[in-house]
């Protein structure tokens, strides 16, 4: 296909696309649909405002279940760090 062809293609594409969203445009004297039943029962509950409290007890560990030494490979003191 060369680049003619393409841009004819997408001409009668875009042409097509317009055309079916034009028929999709109602004036209002399409048929209505059918009637939808009785309506539903709802609660209805109102909301109201009250503090309430977020502290929860659990049980914690206050140190951590690995332990790692860290050890120097080198000999010596920093003396500066710059």
């Amino acid at each position: 296909m060369t680049l003619g062809m393409f841009k004819k293609l997408g001409l009668v594409s875009t042409l097509m696309l317009f055309a079916v969203g034009l028929t999709a445009c109602s004036d209002g004297t399409a048929k209505p649909g059918p009637q939808a039943g009785p309506l539903s029962r709802v609660l209805v509950v109102e909301v109201e405002s009250r503090d309430l409290d977020l502290e929860r007890p659990f049980s914690a560990r206050t140190e951590g279940s690995m332990v790692a030494e860290v050890r120097a490979r080198a000999a010596g003191q920093i003396e500066s760090l710059q």
